[in-house]
């Protein structure tokens, strides 16, 4: 009788064992593949982003992401401009990025601009007018890593910066 119990608590602990993996292998990130390239959810106020792993650092110069998982829309930074101001962006895409994944700039008069989706440098003069604009990473299922750069017009800056990473 004893043996038979201890093996009847040994079957229910294995059969609940069985059960936690299966609920935690069906759990999976919940992302519209669509979106990726729909510039008005892009532009759209607010973020919504998960990430599997991400290592981030940011401040008002320069940018640096190590990630996978990444699916949805993340800003980096706000500019908030009073009238027309230019900056410099120089960004550097990871060789080894896979999944979908680009760097855009959202305007005051929510356009999308894809600056760069593919590994490698590049560089981009950007125009502000009047209002608030962002650098925004999108995501589907990418890995990688990223760095980006300000080169910021002399002091005083014609703009108010916010780091939002």
């Amino acid at each position: 009788m004893e043996n038979n119990s201890r093996m009847r608590i040994i079957h229910i602990a294995l059969l609940a064992l069985l059960v936690a993996l299966l609920t935690l292998g069906c759990s999976s990130i919940s992302f519209d593949s669509a979106l990726f390239s729909d510039d008005a959810w892009i532009a759209a106020n607010g973020d919504s982003y998960s990430y599997i792993r991400s290592v981030q650092a940011a401040d008002a110069e320069s940018a640096t992401l190590s990630f996978s998982g990444f699916y949805g829309k993340h800003s980096v930074w706000a500019f908030e401009a009073e009238g027309e101001a230019e900056l410099a962006l120089d960004l550097d895409l990871s060789a080894g990025l896979r999944g979908r994944f680009k760097v855009c700039f959202v305007t005051a008069d929510k356009q999308v601009f894809m600056l760069e989706s593919k590994p490698g440098l590049s560089s981009h003069i950007l125009t502000l007018s009047a209002g608030k604009h962002y650098i925004v990473l999108v995501g589907d299922a990418a890995y990688g890593s990223a760095r980006l750069r300000i080169k910021h017009a002399p002091e005083p800056l014609p703009y108010e910066l916010r780091v939002l990473l």
